[in-house]
């Protein structure tokens, strides 16, 4: 793996400041299961590494009637296959989200990881789509809301 700079922003401003300054030689580290992968591998080989780990809400899931499912792109596959909310609404994502590669895999994998990474083995994206789901995507100027499909 070649050397490259780390950090660990609190907060989404502060990442899109370091994304900034680091003029397209960073990557966003999410669970990391691919991208450590693919570095040790020398496939990727970044400047820049920015973590969003320590980004306080990011991995929450959430369920009411009126507002439907909301998970945060930190939610590890862990996290979505054991929540009780997605379990009884949800059932099949639950059991997609427990059937991605290990356990050791499912406990640092994340949503947002799988799904921005366009795998075609991304096993949480067919069942997304079917619910008909929406991605809430953000910018440094703005947020907007993608349908999952597109």
């Amino acid at each position: 793996m070649r050397p490259f700079d780390y950090y660990s922003p609190g907060t989404i401003e502060e990442v899109f400041s370091l994304l900034r300054k680091s003029k397209n030689e960073a990557k966003l580290l999410a669970g990391g299961t691919d991208l450590v992968g693919n570095m040790k591998l020398k496939t990727l080989s970044p400047k820049v590494v920015i973590d969003l780990k320590r980004i306080k809400g990011l991995n929450r899931i959430n369920y009411s009637k009126r507002n439907g499912l909301r998970i945060g792109a930190l939610a590890t596959l862990t996290d979505i296959h054991t929540s009780v909310a997605v379990r009884e609404n949800f059932s099949f994502l639950a059991q997609a989200a427990g059937e991605v590669g290990s356990v050791q895999v499912r406990n640092r994998a994340t949503l947002g990881g799988n799904l921005c990474n366009a795998s075609p083995a991304a096993d949480t994206v067919p069942p997304l789509i079917a619910m008909g789901a929406v991605a809430r995507v953000r910018g440094p100027r703005r947020e907007r809301a993608v349908n999952l499909e597109q």
